[in-house]
């Protein structure tokens, strides 16, 4: 089973420092344990100047996942 969030902004939300987003587990989903997680994010171009597409991007986007229940 699985749980599938999308943004509705078709080039993503910007998130300050400090700022997060928060995804509400459906009822029926909680408490089960959870084995993978994919995130699938892009970085604006114009966070990356000077790269060609397929460079290797030394300052990549960060990604922190935590779970509270």
């Amino acid at each position: 089973m699985s749980i599938n969030y999308s943004l509705p902004e078709y080039e993503g939300r910007e998130l300050k420092p400090g700022h997060r987003i928060a995804f509400v587990i459906p009822e029926e989903f909680r408490g089960r344990l959870v084995r993978d997680v994919v995130l699938r994010h892009r970085k604006d171009s114009k966070y990356a100047p000077g790269l060609s597409e397929g460079d290797w991007d030394s300052n990549g986007a960060y990604v922190e996942l935590s779970f509270t229940t």
